[in-house]
C-alpha cells in the first residue's frame, strides 16, 4: 500500500505478515520519487504505527527559524548526531526530546534506522525540510523540501491504515 505521493513523500507497506499473533510488514519511505528503507525487511506494523503517532504530535515543536538558513549539514549535525553524542543523562530537555521530535528512522525501524539517519525540520509553517544521509555513504546529505504538514498528513493515512488491517489481530491498538 502506498500512503502519500511518491513524488513528494509517500509511505509503503505490504500485506502484513500474521507472526505469533503480531503483524509485520515491509515498509519504506518516497522522497522526492526515491525509496529510502530496506525493502526486504519485516518491521512489526504497530509498533511503526506508534512511533508515527507519536511524531506526528509534535509538528509545530519541529519549527526554528534557523532551519530556513541552516545547511543540511548544520541541520543533520544539530539534531541527530548530536542527540547520539550527547551522555543523555546530562542532556537538557531539549536535547532529551530531539529524538522524538526530529527523528524519523525509528517510524521505519530497522528497514531505516540501519541503513540511513533522516530528520524533519521546518523553519516556518509553509515549507518543511526532509534531511538524511545513508550510511554507506556518509559524506553525502540529502535535503529534500515539502509543504509543512505533508509528512504528519501522509503519517494519519499511513496509521489509519494499519489499524484498519491489524484490529483484527492486535485488539491492544
Amino acid at each position: 500500500m502506498i500512503f502519500g505521493n511518491r513524488e513528494c513523500f509517500a509511505i509503503e507497506t505490504a500485506e502484513p505478515t500474521v507472526i505469533d499473533g503480531r503483524l509485520y510488514s515491509h515498509f519504506r519511505f518516497w522522497i522526492g520519487g526515491s525509496p529510502i528503507g530496506c525493502w526486504d525487511d519485516l518491521i512489526p506494523l504497530v509498533a511503526s504505527v506508534g512511533y508515527m503517532s507519536q511524531f506526528c504530535q509534535h509538528q509545530n515543536d519541529r519549527i526554528d527559524s534557523k532551519f530556513g538558513i541552516d545547511t543540511p549539514l548544520q541541520i543533520f549535525d544539530a539534531v541527530y548526531e548530536r542527540f547520539y553524542r550527547t551522555d543523555y543523562r546530562s542532556a537538557d530537555e531539549a536535547l532529551r526530546r530531539s529524538r522524538d521530535v526530529f527523528h524519523m528512522d525509528d517510524i521505519g525501524m530497522s528497514s531505516i534506522v540501519d541503513q540511513y539517519g533522516l530528520v524533519l525540520v521546518a523553519a516556518d509553517t509553509t515549507t518543511a525540510r526532509l534531511v538524511w544521509k545513508e550510511w554507506a555513504e556518509p559524506e553525502v546529505i540529502h535535503d529534500f523540501p515539502l509543504p509543512f504538514g505533508e509528512v504528519e498528513r501522509v503519517g494519519q493515512l499511513f496509521i489509519a491504515g494499519a489499524l484498519s488491517q491489524s484490529a483484527w489481530v492486535e485488539p491492544n491498538l
